[in-house]
């Protein structure tokens, strides 16, 4: 496949990634805690969370893929994205679970130091997202063809 073919794939696939980590967390979760008694966003939440990282860590390495031919660089970011998402699933996630099944007053603590992990987790991976994607953009070979 061409690199410039490549290239766009990598793009939609990153632009597809950061606006689905953007919708989450600017829409999703703010409107559902909103809207829902919080006994039943909780369970919500629990339900969307594991769907979540899993689509996205499937996203990341396709862009992985996609970006490995025109920028190695990025595609490296791309599966070290991945990788966070992996862990928050796998690691995280059960973590915050169990401890939101616990009494609240024990609990508290814990959960919002997880909580806060996984915030950091997510806007890094923000972060990076918007940075390969724009790298991707502007000084891939997709972008050579309008200069020339």
């Amino acid at each position: 496949m061409p690199e410039y073919l490549l290239s766009l794939v990598a793009i939609v696939l990153v632009a597809v990634l950061f606006g689905s980590m953007v919708f989450f967390a600017g829409v999703m979760a703010p409107l559902t805690h909103r809207k829902l008694p919080p006994e039943v966003a909780g369970a919500f939440l629990r339900e969307v969370f594991p769907v979540y990282y899993l689509v996205l860590i499937v996203v990341s390495l396709l862009a992985a893929a996609a970006a490995y031919k025109p920028n190695p660089i990025a595609a490296g970011a791309l599966v070290l994205i991945a990788l966070g998402f992996v862990y928050a699933r796998l690691f995280l996630l059960p973590r915050i679970n169990r401890i939101r099944d616990e009494p609240e007053t024990a609990a508290e603590g814990a959960f919002r130091r997880l909580h806060h992990q996984s915030v950091v987790i997510n806007v890094t991976q923000m972060v990076a997202a918007l940075v390969i994607l724009l790298a991707l953009a502007i000084m891939g070979p997709l972008a050579q063809l309008f200069i020339h």
